[in-house]
């Protein structure tokens, strides 16, 4: 839903959306949602205007006191975190540690891995096997 909000180019909104919002409840047509102060006051009544234009569909967004899920930037954050952890965790990382012991991790990048070529022992083709993260 809130992808939305970045599809159709309306940059500030998502960035609020992301930042200040926590999910409650979502059914059709209607989205509980608790905000935290620091939002703008026509954070609310916007959301629901622009999910009506969008989908054609009258939508209601409401405002209550529950404390809801997390917003997107801490889950973001949260999987950041495990992240790291894991980095520590592995043996590569200790094994670096054992020779550089004040050494830490200052920046964690994806990369994409390319497919490995494995030769089949069945045909003279290959298998392409692939290797995915957790």
């Amino acid at each position: 839903l809130v992808e939305l909000f970045a599809l159709n180019r309306e940059g500030n909104l998502y960035a609020e959306l992301c930042s200040y919002v926590h999910p409650v409840r979502l059914a059709e047509g209607k989205l509980e949602v608790r905000v935290v102060p620091d939002a703008s006051p026509h954070l609310v009544p916007r959301m629901g205007q622009c999910l009506s234009q969008w989908t054609g569909q009258r939508w209601i967004v409401a405002v209550v006191d529950e404390a809801g899920g997390p917003t997107l930037a801490e889950e973001d954050k949260e999987i950041e975190r495990r992240r790291h952890e894991k980095a520590e965790a592995h043996p590569l990382m200790q094994a670096v540690r054992a020779v550089f012991a004040d050494s830490k991790i200052v920046n964690l990048k994806q990369k994409e891995v390319a497919p490995l070529a494995v030769e089949s022992e069945d045909a003279d083709e290959s298998t392409l096997l692939e290797i995915e993260e957790d």
